[in-house]
């Protein structure tokens, strides 16, 4: 087959690439040839033997000539598409009838009808539709039961764009940031510093006296300036910038040498007149942290006694104010803090110091040093202490006495997981969801707003509430009591266990605990008979299943009342479900597709787009649709944020840890295109340049036959066994012609308008045993715009042939201001 085209005319064809990702060009002459190619290969046998098979095939391959030129505009922002079908057949395929079948469950040729294969049998196709059925998990009723606990992990678009190394999770107002690893540039492992500057925007540049060393392993394998307390510090001449009207500043340093004296970590001060200090305070026993306020006279707030230690670093915070001074270390709060009038003024001149005051040199390491203005929310301290906790394994506790950091859950360790990328859904079939938390929840803490009320004094076990917890809990239908925390004043002060509550839902009663003090709230905690999220990052929602059923037709979801006495689901999004849904995978899909996109739920406090949103809504849209069975099982995610998921590295995978036999049908995200400027004809020839040479699916052009079965066994292994389609290799081209034979028959009804004038579709090749007529135009209804669809299986409905480029040749035409090319695509569909 020839086809040339008039002049001017050209044809747009598309190279489709493993991830999803289309490269359209400009086609004026496509050629189709069938090619002889030879190989000769020796096959070994028992005792040595071996003879060798002179192979004779024929391959079919497209030469197509065209052009690349200029394109102007953005190109279209779209999120990419996962979908999940949680559709379970209950009942099994069929055992072997005869020796002859293939086993497994599979039906014979006799039993044409069974299983998950309702056409006229065709051993082909038949084997096609065994292996779906496999893969979607023919199991038993107790499916439902068997996912308490188990988990699906979805992966968030933003955050795998964002570069999360040597950032800081708070960054606002933030006015000198001193990072070791970061502000110390070109010199080498235990090589003399002459200067840093420092990493906010403000920049500022300390310079050196004598010789502080840099060291380029300390805490956790982070680096750290070393003085040696005599005459090594860093100075700057004032800046307004970090001396405001109040503070909140973060210090992590390991005093080495006790030299009872004091030791300055970073200080700003005007002489006893204004500023600030803290350190390090190593006289007599004490060693403690120190910090100073200077008000027109000097005053300290030291910490716990033997807080600082000789061996390891610490975590101090202080925040200072006109009104209030407290320090933190390690999280926790020294004493009660200061509170009163004129505590702390200003600086307006002098000198800011790294590694001393006016005296007081540092002896040991400095690994980081951060300054904002103004108090920080104890939210955002705790969310700084975990961050400087996870970078230099500094272990945390709570800021109040016998309480422990939030951010520290026993068995879990540290919440803190800014790196992560997924957030995880984990079901849990002992409970059912509660009034506010209709659709799930985060397995983190969550305040419930309620204060222990002053109505009854409360005890080491029981204390009534300011209203009715039984919005919150669901007791007659949770298999295992809740866990509760009281916190005060953002503090967490005691974790417990929920073991009843009155009629009125007010009065509860909890295992023994430091009794709790009117005006405490009450707080959800983290159940560690579930997977616990992180506090930041590696957030887990919770799908509560207790009611969903273990059947698809038989003892599906039930709907009692919540334990307030209203209906299920009453004003809410799913309202409609008690009167409409009775199978058990449908109300877990229209259950999910809430939890995963609701804007009530917050996963955390890790923002998931620019404008620092934390909410699910934020994160996927979600749909539930019809299924090919025709049940609403069909759950349809689209990640909200515009990015290509093709190119990330990381694995924008769908995961989890459900049994392998109890697995829903899940495809994971594909496509998705983040709005990048449309590239000029050159950029384009160097993509498919780059494309062809990095990913090995150019065949080398001094060999283009001779190569070809490993090439194509090679791309083809690839395509069916790899555990990611994230590649951008080129795996197929898309050819398109008009048809009036099949106009008004696209497959989709939504692309039917498409279709009122011709018929737009794609060339296919046929490999199968089928009827003749599927071997012809008149089998092919899939419209020309839909994606290509390896899986399918008609070749037709594939929406295009699949294959690899054996041969790209590109030259510049100046007059024409394009580029010409030439490129030859061999399909891997047909072997004649």
């Amino acid at each position: 087959m020839v086809k040339n085209y008039a002049d001017g005319e050209r044809v747009p064809i598309r190279l489709v690439q493993e991830n999803g990702d289309t490269i359209e060009l400009d086609a004026t002459s496509i050629d189709m040839v069938v090619e002889r190619i030879q190989s000769n290969f020796a096959i070994p046998f028992v005792q040595a033997k071996k003879f060798g098979i002179d192979l004779n095939q024929a391959a079919v391959a497209f030469e197509v000539q065209g052009v690349f030129t200029d394109e102007a505009g953005q190109e279209a922002t779209s999120g990419a598409v996962a979908h999940i079908d949680f559709h379970q057949t209950q009942v099994a395929l069929p055992p072997p009838t005869s020796p002859h079948s293939k086993g497994g469950g599979q039906s014979s040729k006799d039993e044409e009808k069974k299983g998950a294969y309702t056409e006229p049998y065709n051993e082909g196709e038949a084997n096609k539709a065994y292996q779906h059925a496999v893969r979607r998990n023919q199991t038993s009723n107790a499916l439902w039961a068997d996912w308490h606990r188990k988990y699906i992990k979805f992966p968030v678009g933003y955050w795998l764009d964002q570069a999360t190394a040597n950032t800081l999770p708070y960054n606002t107002n933030l006015e000198f940031w001193f990072d070791a690893g970061q502000s110390v540039t070109g010199v080498a492992h235990t090589g003399t510093v002459s200067s840093f500057t420092d990493k906010s925007s403000n920049g500022f540049t300390f310079t050196a006296n004598s010789a502080p060393k840099y060291y380029k392993y300390g805490a956790n394998g982070r680096p750290y300036v070393w003085f040696d307390g005599t005459d090594d510090y860093f100075s700057k001449s004032f800046e307004s910038e970090y001396n405001p009207d109040a503070l909140t500043i973060f210090t992590v340093a390991h005093t080495e040498v006790d030299n009872d004296a004091n030791q300055a970590i970073f200080s700003s001060r005007e002489g006893s007149a204004g500023g600030y200090l803290v350190g390090h305070n190593m006289n007599g026993s004490a060693n403690t942290a120190k910090s100073f306020r200077y008000n027109g006279s000097g005053t300290s707030m030291s910490g716990d006694t033997d807080a600082v230690t000789t061996t390891e670093p610490v975590i101090i915070c202080t925040t200072y104010s006109a009104t209030a001074m407290y320090q933190y270390v390690n999280g926790n709060l020294s004493g009660s803090g200061v509170t009163g009038s004129g505590l702390y003024d200003k600086a307006t001149s002098g000198t800011a110091y790294l590694g001393k005051s006016t005296s007081d040199e540092f002896s040991g390491r400095i690994y980081e040093v951060i300054v904002y203005d103004g108090v920080l929310s104890t939210a955002n301290r705790q969310l700084m202490e975990a961050h400087l906790s996870k970078k230099y394994n500094i272990p945390l506790v709570g800021a109040l006495a016998g309480s422990r950091h939030p951010y520290y859950v026993p068995g879990w360790g540290n919440t803190y997981r800014p790196d992560s990328t997924h957030i995880a859904v984990a079901f849990d079939t002992e409970r059912a969801a509660s009034k506010n938390e209709p659709y799930g929840y985060v397995n983190d803490y969550r305040s419930t707003s309620l204060a222990v009320d002053s109505g009854a004094s409360p005890t080491t076990t029981s204390c009534r509430l300011s209203a009715s917890i039984k919005t919150w809990v669901e007791s007659s239908y949770s298999d295992r009591p809740y866990k509760i925390s009281f916190f005060r004043g953002g503090n967490l002060v005691n974790d417990t266990t929920l073991r009843s509550v009155d009629s009125g839902g007010t009065n509860i009663t909890f295992d023994a605990i430091t009794a709790p003090q009117v005006g405490d709230v009450l707080y959800l905690t983290p159940d560690n008979a579930i997977r616990v999220a992180g506090h930041y990052g590696e957030p887990v929602l919770v799908l509560p299943l207790k009611n969903a059923g273990d059947n698809t037709t038989t003892n599906g979801p039930t709907y009692p009342n919540y334990a307030d006495t209203t209906t299920r689901f009453a004003s809410t999004a799913l309202s409609s479900l008690n009167s409409t849904v009775t199978r058990t995978d449908e109300y877990i899909a229209y259950t999910l597709a809430q939890l995963l996109s609701h804007s009530s739920i917050s996963q955390g406090l890790r923002p998931v787009n620019a404008a620092g949103d934390t909410t699910m809504d934020k994160v996927f849209s979600t749909n539930v649709s019809t299924a090919a069975d025709g049940s609403n099982t069909l759950l349809t995610i689209t990640q909200v944020h515009k990015t290509n998921f093709g190119r990330l590295t990381d694995g924008p995978n769908i995961y989890g840890n459900l049994p392998a036999d109890k697995t829903p049908l899940l495809k994971g995200f594909t496509g998705g295109k983040s709005g990048k400027t449309v590239k000029s004809a050159g950029d384009k020839v160097q993509d498919i340049l780059g494309i062809l040479g990095n990913s090995q699916n150019f065949v080398n052009p001094n060999n283009p036959r001779g190569d070809f079965i490993d090439s194509i066994s090679g791309a083809m292994a690839e395509v069916i066994y790899g555990e990611t389609l994230s590649g951008d290799y080129i795996t197929a081209i898309q050819i398109p012609y008009n048809s009036l034979v099949t106009m008004g028959q696209a497959k989709d009804d939504d692309d039917n308008d498409l279709d009122t004038n011709v018929a737009q579709r794609n060339f296919f090749l046929t490999v199968e045993d089928v009827n003749t007529v599927l071997k012809t135009s008149i089998a092919n209804v899939t419209h020309a715009s839909k994606r290509y669809a390896p899986y399918e299986g008609h070749t037709s409905a594939r929406n295009g042939i699949n294959g690899i480029v054996t041969d790209f040749n590109v030259k510049r035409d100046a007059a024409m201001k394009a580029y010409e090319f030439s490129l030859k695509f061999i399909a891997a569909d047909i072997i004649i």
